[in-house]
């Protein structure tokens, strides 16, 4: 792991993002199991998290942001609050969307835009806020977070023409964990990394360690600095692992010796030991800091649980579609 300048409050807020993305996910695939969540399993995004997070760091609070499916890490860096997410994916009524849109996080006060539900479907949402964004001079950015598998999508395609032939300000920002539900990347694709994918286009496009939340931050910034100045998008493949199956429940397709090779690369006890050993923080902060996250998992799981449900009679309200 390389600095780089980064400012020391920046890797302390790295380091409590990640460990809440990572609490989080941890504490909603537990109420999972015990049954306190209905219609659906969550897509832990457990050893991912540098990636939502260090992209997110590089964003400013107006610039626009499309998720992917899988954890919490994009929407908590962006600023969506544990009460409003934890509620949500419960279906309470006190949930961000009203306990309608469950995992598919949408929070317009954040330019957080939807999750959508058809693999390769924000692709082209991002495009058009893009757009929006070159038409209106605003100066912002949109960043858009998918899966390697999306990049097998007929949508990726004109996707990435479309920003480039128009100089989009948009980041397209690939979390390659390599394994596609429960395909795995070199038996459907037929190039070694996604990044290649961005250079017929003419857009910059670069391979990151997705485990290292410093790389993904300074790849993300400068990405940004050169949207915001108007010369167009960028591609940056973000090589990372997931830790838990497609979702929860769901069978498992890799070994226990490949899952254990890959968790001694966690993301989160990299920055902790980089932070540590170079006098950021210590490790009784550590351990503090980590003891009040949990705090803020433990409320959020209790005023999800204690939320009222929705009434039946908004069923068809907030419904555009």
């Amino acid at each position: 792991m390389t600095q780089e300048n980064i400012e020391k409050d920046i890797l302390i807020k790295m380091y409590k993002l990640m460990v809440t993305s990572r609490f989080w996910d941890n504490n909603i695939d537990d109420m999972h199991a015990k049954k306190q969540m209905i219609g659906m399993s969550p897509h832990s995004g457990q050893g991912q998290e540098a990636i939502g997070v260090g992209g997110c760091l590089a964003l400013k609070e107006d610039d626009y942001m499309v998720p992917s499916h899988r954890g919490c890490a994009h929407a908590i860096t962006k600023g969506l609050s544990l009460r409003k997410l934890t509620a949500e994916y419960l279906g309470k009524a006190t949930g961000v969307s009203k306990g309608k849109g469950g995992a598919h996080i949408c929070d317009p006060t954040h330019n957080i835009l939807g999750v959508s539900g058809i693999i390769g479907g924000a692709l082209l949402i991002a495009t058009g806020v893009g757009w929006s964004i070159k038409i209106r001079k605003t100066k912002q950015v949109v960043m858009d977070f998918f899966g390697d598998g999306m990049a097998g999508q007929a949508s990726f395609y004109p996707a990435l023409n479309l920003s480039a032939a128009w100089k989009l300000p948009i980041i397209w920002m690939c979390e390659n964990n390599r394994v596609q539900q429960f395909t795995h990347f070199e038996d459907v694709m037929g190039m070694k990394n996604i990044a290649e994918m961005g250079k017929p286009f003419g857009m910059p496009s670069i391979i990151v360690d997705g485990n290292d939340v410093m790389a993904v931050y300074n790849a993300a910034q400068n990405a940004v600095n050169r949207a915001r100045k108007g010369e167009g998008p960028s591609l940056i493949e973000c090589k990372t692992y997931r830790w838990r199956p497609h979702y929860e429940g769901a069978p498992e397709t890799r070994t226990i010796e490949e899952l254990l090779e890959m968790k001694k690369k966690c993301p989160i006890k990299k920055l902790r030991a980089y932070i540590i050993q170079n006098k950021v923080i210590t490790e009784k902060e550590a351990i503090k800091i980590d003891e009040n996250i949990m705090l803020e998992i433990k409320d959020a799981a209790k005023f999800a649980l204690e939320s009222p449900w929705p009434k039946p009679e908004e069923l068809f309200e907030d419904v555009y579609v």
